[in-house]
């Protein structure tokens, strides 16, 4: 197993939550089809955009936001944009061979060419000069930078 272990068993235990949640979140986002919305949108979404404004008010417009809508095929897809499968992107090492399977982090399919880049560009960018390569979050205008997908979250 290289010391990666495997997702299933990880979320052993946790599927009935997680698919109880699900059912209630469905359909709840415009654009995200039944069993395709974003576990960030409920769980995180809106704190993140509060946390944003907040930020953005007293940072004197430091601030950017955005959102990592990747879904990974893990356990035929139902482990989807969960909050960490955004991790090997940050580090780029999203092509690693233990990272795919159906019970791995990433799933078995291959990773969009050039995201784990681009995510690990913007990481760095950002914080060797303070800027990721996109514009400035505006609570005025809210919205983030998508990354892995094309839904664009306010």
């Amino acid at each position: 197993m290289n010391g990666a272990t495997p997702v299933r068993s990880v979320t052993a235990g946790r599927e009935p939550a997680a698919a109880r949640s699900g059912r209630r979140q469905r359909g709840q986002f415009p654009g995200e089809g039944a069993g395709r919305r974003s576990p960030a949108r409920g769980g995180f979404g809106a704190g993140t955009a509060r946390l944003a404004a907040a930020h953005a008010r007293i940072s004197g417009g430091r601030t950017h936001r955005y959102s990592f809508a990747y879904r990974s095929t893990a356990l035929g897809g139902r482990l989807d944009a969960a909050h960490t499968v955004g991790l090997p992107f940050v580090f780029d090492n999203a092509h690693r061979p233990w990272l795919h399977a159906d019970t791995r982090l990433l799933g078995p399919d291959p990773v969009p060419t050039g995201l784990a880049a681009r995510v690990h560009g913007a990481w760095t960018a950002f914080a060797r000069t303070g800027d990721p390569g996109w514009a400035r979050y505006d609570p005025r205008h809210p919205a983030a930078e998508p990354l892995g997908g094309g839904a664009v979250f306010r």
